[in-house]
């Protein structure tokens, strides 16, 4: 076998052809195996790349041409998502013509919404198509393995597609689509150097056959429908119409010629010896469909005590179910007892509470009453008592004024007595000033207990604090007051 050649290379990381390539080894390296290659381009062979002759790692590489178009065609068919399928076509029965097919579908461009690449197609038990990226779940399940498929917005299959580069599909995977029942078709990809090429071999039919398609598997000829304007058998040469250059007395001496001929056939051993061996075979024929049958059989009755096998298991696992149902519906019970309970308990603590939250309320409301009454009454009682004190004051003054004038009228009666006179007058404004402070301190002080009480009212809820507030209101009024006596004895 001689030494494999290549089409295709790679030169500092990108594919190159050997359209494009130089001869010798100009830094060439195998796309499968990665080792060096060289370009042989002469007039003699065909220009190819091959592996360098003393790199044993040739030996080992599977890379082939047929590998790069299958993978280029794979390539291509992803980032285009749309091939063109050829035209579909059923069969004509050789009594309507010399026709062998009709067309019942012209060719189409088929469009992908998504495309996979090598992903396993199976049939479940049940009949149902289903895709995976592994391994199928069982060998006894029917699978293939696509090179694409074309997939719709609901990631339903429309389009398998297998590439062949080399080998077709064999009869093994051609039964396996049939049985999916999946639109399959074959596109050949013949030795073309670039992958334009290969791309146009893509975007038209001619290199592309149905592997399989349902509306061609699913349509029975109908001459009424498919052949319109054609008659039915026997109008090719027209009924009993003779060929030209043959007359009655000619056909009729071929005819019996042929009678005679048959009739010694039929008579003859090799005759015998065929009907002989044609009822061998249809006894063998027979045989295996009897055969066929006992298999059947006993497949049916191994099939249905399977079956009953499993519904004896479901009917286990049902009662299984049935009676952790029940165990359930008691534990539900006796749960929901106690939760009745637990209901009930908490209805009579919300009550209770309900009932000291309205005591509570009663309670604060009739201390913001009584502290307000309290309050009005010290309110007044210290007005009256301000009011006093602004009138001992004021006399006070008044008697320090007329003693001042007196003292000012006796001034030449001598220095002590023009010291003691600046003493009271300097005592007489000091008394002033303290007059003033504390008719403004009583009238901050009465501002203060106006917003207190406001405040009382407002948060009914917080009678301890208020409680604690005007306590230390009445002791900065005691305080006061002790002033005020201090000031008075001053």
């Amino acid at each position: 076998m001689g030494r494999a050649t290549f089409q295709h290379a790679e030169l500092n990381g990108e594919e190159i052809s050997i359209r494009s390539a130089v001869s010798g080894g100009k830094g060439y390296r195998c796309l499968g195996c990665g080792s060096p290659m060289m370009a042989c381009i002469g007039n003699v062979q065909i220009p190819h790349f091959r592996h360098q002759a003393d790199v044993g790692a040739a030996k080992e590489c599977v890379w082939s041409d047929e590998t790069y178009r299958h993978m280029v065609a794979k390539r291509i068919l992803q980032m285009k998502r749309s091939i063109e399928v050829p035209p579909v076509k059923i069969t004509v029965p050789p009594e309507y013509g010399d026709e062998e097919e009709v067309v019942i579908r012209g060719a189409r461009t088929v469009q992908a919404h998504k495309v996979l690449i090598e992903r396993y197609v199976y049939l479940d038990e049940l009949g149902n198509v289903r895709l995976t990226r592994d391994e199928v779940p069982s060998k006894n399940l029917i699978a293939i393995k696509p090179d694409v498929l074309f997939l719709d917005h609901q990631d339903k299959i429309i389009l398998m597609i297998e590439i062949c580069a080399t080998h077709k599909v064999d009869a093994e995977k051609l039964a396996k689509l049939i049985t999916i029942g999946i639109d399959t078709v074959e596109v050949r990809i013949p030795p073309v150097p670039e992958m334009e090429d290969i791309e146009k071999i893509l975007k038209r039919h001619h290199n592309t056959q149905w592997l399989y398609n349902y509306e061609r598997a699913h349509t029975n000829f109908d001459p009424s429908a498919h052949l319109p304007k054609r008659k039915g058998p026997g109008a090719v040469f027209g009924r009993g119409r003779l060929p030209s250059g043959e007359d009655v007395r000619c056909r009729a001496f071929r005819l019996r010629n042929i009678i005679r001929q048959l009739e010694a056939y039929m008579g003859s051993g090799d005759f015998g010896r065929r009907k002989s061996e044609a009822a061998d075979a249809i006894r063998q024929v027979k045989g295996a469909g009897v055969e066929a049958g006992k298999r059947f059989l006993r497949m049916d009755d191994a099939a249905r005590a399977a079956a009953e096998k499993n519904i004896r298991k479901r009917d286990g696992l049902d009662e299984e179910v049935k009676q952790r149902h029940r165990g359930l519906e008691q534990r539900y019970q006796l749960t929901s007892g106690q939760v009745k309970g637990e209901e009930e308990e908490l209805r009579r603590e919300e009550e209770e509470v309900g009932r000291e939250e309205r005591e509570l309320s009663f309670a604060l409301a009739a201390e913001a009453i009584r502290a307000s009454e309290e309050y009005a009454r010290e309110e007044a009682e210290l007005g009256a008592s301000l009011e006093r004190e602004e009138s001992r004051v004021r006399e006070r003054v008044d008697t320090l004024k007329a003693r001042v004038s007196k003292l000012r009228e006796e001034r030449g009666a001598g220095e002590d007595e023009e010291a003691e006179l600046w003493e009271q007058e300097k005592r007489l404004r000091a008394a002033n000033y303290y007059v003033e402070c504390q008719v403004e301190s009583e009238r901050h002080i009465d501002s203060w207990m106006r917003e207190t009480l406001d405040g009382v009212n407002r948060e009914a809820n917080g009678i301890g604090d208020d409680v604690r507030r005007i306590t230390g209101i009445k002791e900065k009024y005691l305080r006061l007051e002790g002033k005020a006596d201090t000031g008075r004895q001053d």
